[in-house]
Formats: structure tokens, sequence, C-alpha cells
């Protein structure tokens, strides 16, 4: 039997199709903030110290499992910076872990070489098949008109990459949403971290703040985000994506991902006074191949992810 964790909403998504997939299934343990959001065992702020193995998705929740043998699954589609951080593969703090399940080669081969005596295996991404799935069987709910999405990071201070551009963009979102609005429907989106700040950005501006990023892929015909994993979740499972740089975004490195190897999965927005008319341009999307690409080489398999992912972890938890 393995148990899982989750204490905020990316980590529980991550989770929660290997779960359905698992046979093997002990206790799903949430935190109260995610009381309601799916079927669970337990809630808590910790999970109970027993010695059964235990299920996480991110670095914060590992450090709330005591000693238990622990399969990570990476939450993100791989970006990492110039220097090594706990949050991110590879990085350190993360000696615990039995098993990683990472979404392509190049994620495993950071943690192999961080943690050898850990199991890092490519098991393409379980939450892209999710959202995928969800995105086919529940068509669009709109009301005919293009929908298109805005989004933000939260703003990560340890590299200037990792800064959100969401002051950068906010005086021309005020300005241009009233025309916007007249041509496509708009929805407001954003990283946990910062969605109270996010969401009633949204409502003042006279948009609907939609939290769960599920629902944003069953509805978006057009995905608008600054640096997110959620750019390419979006760009996998067919949605055309535009890129918010920042001025921190510096052009002179290349350290893959979203700076810039992959960079070329949708138009690129540098300047505010342009983000309007790219963003209207963009409905007319000519990114497929672009999108295709990035889509084998991060995710490296789609369909059947879970059920892979599940059997690594009976293959680990045996």
């Amino acid at each position: 039997m393995i148990d899982a964790y989750a204490s905020v909403p990316h980590y529980h998504d991550h989770i929660w199709p290997i779960w359905e997939a698992l046979e093997n299934r002990g206790r799903f343990i949430v935190h109260r903030s995610l009381e309601n959001r799916r079927p669970h065992d337990l809630v808590g702020a910790y999970p109970p110290p027993d010695r059964t193995p235990i299920i996480v998705a991110g670095t914060p929740d590992l450090t709330k499992v005591a000693a238990r043998r622990t399969v990570f699954v990476e939450h993100g589609a791989g970006q990492t910076y110039s220097t090594a951080h706990p949050g991110y593969a590879g990085g350190p703090g993360r000696g615990r872990v039995g098993l990683f399940l990472c979404p392509n080669e190049t994620v495993a081969g950071k943690n192999r070489v961080s943690y050898p005596r850990a199991v890092s295996v490519v098991v393409g991404s379980p939450r892209v098949e999710w959202l995928k799935r969800r995105r086919a069987g529940f068509g669009n709910v709109t009301s005919g008109r293009p929908v298109v999405v805005f989004s933000f990071h939260f703003n990560n201070m340890f590299w200037p990459e990792a800064h959100w551009a969401f002051p950068y963009y906010r005086d021309t979102l005020v300005s241009v949403m009233p025309s916007l609005k007249e041509k496509v429907e708009v929805l407001g989106h954003g990283h946990p971290r910062v969605w109270p700040q996010l969401s009633k950005f949204w409502q003042s501006v006279g948009v609907e703040p939609v939290e769960d990023f599920t629902e944003v892929c069953e509805r978006a015909d057009l995905y608008v985000c600054d640096n997110s994993s959620t750019l390419f979740e979006a760009a996998a499972i067919g949605i055309p994506v535009v890129l918010l740089n920042a001025p921190e975004y510096r052009r002179d490195i290349e350290i893959g991902l979203r700076f810039w190897e992959h960079a070329d999965i949708g138009p690129q927005v540098d300047h505010p006074a342009d983000l309007a008319d790219i963003v209207i341009g963009a409905l007319s999307d000519r990114f497929e191949v672009a999108r295709a690409t990035m889509t084998a080489d991060v995710y490296s398999v789609i369909d059947g992810s879970a059920r892979r992912a599940a059997g690594k972890i009976a293959d680990f938890v045996s």
C-alpha cells in the first residue's frame, strides 16, 4: 500500500491522475485548504508519521513526510535555472526520495546525478494526459466567441527569469480590457501562490477569475502567460499560447524550455503596447509544428502516462 499527501492545488493535480490508476492505494491525505476539492481519506497539516511509503509532488511537502520512503512526482515541465534550488530537478534537499517520476529524460538525468541511490524514471506527464482527456470530453462552454485566458506565475526572486511579468503588464491590461472584451471572452487565472491577489485584480477589470487550471484547459482558445509550466501543458494539448516577456528576462543566456529553447511555441510579447494586437493575431494559430516538437521533447509520451507511473510505484512498493 502507498499513501499520498498534497498541501496545495497544483501538487494535488499532479498526483491525482496517478492515484486513480493505482491499485495499491492507501490513504490520500490533504491539507485542510483542499478538503472539499476531491475525495480524500484524511485532512491534516502533516501526514501521519508511519512506515507506509508516500507520494508527494513538491519539496515543501517532502519536508513534511518525516522518514517515510517517498515517491516524488515532478510537478513542472523541468525548467531549471543557473543555480541549484530544492524546488527544481536535481536540487538539494531531496535525499529521502526513493523514486522520482519525471516527464522527460533531462529531468530524470538531473535527479540521477544528484541522487544516484534513488530510481529516476521517465513516465511522461499524467497531469497532461488528464488535461487532454478533460479537454476532449468537455467541449467549449462559452457563447461562441474565442476565449482568451491571461495568467501569471508567482514572483520568484531567486533568478531574473523567474520574476513574474504582472507588474510590467498590469496598467496595459487595465487600459485594453474594455476593447479586448468586445472581440473575445476573457478569463483570468494565476499561480496558486498569488491567486488571492490576481483574483481581486481580474474582478476589478471585469474579468471572470478561474482558479482551476483544468477548467482553463476546458474553456480556453488561447492561453497567455509569462513563465509557468502551464504554458507547456496548455500547448501540449493543442491550445495556442502567447508568452509574455519581462525586461528582466535575459536574452544572452540559454537555460532551456522557456529561456529560450522552446519559447517558439507561440508569439512573444516584449512590449505592453503590443499586447492586444499580438493576442488577437495569435488566434490565427501558426505554431502547431513548434508545439508538437516541444511536446515530444518535454513530455516524451502523454497517453498512458498515469498507468506507467502507477506501475513504477507498484514496483517501488513491492
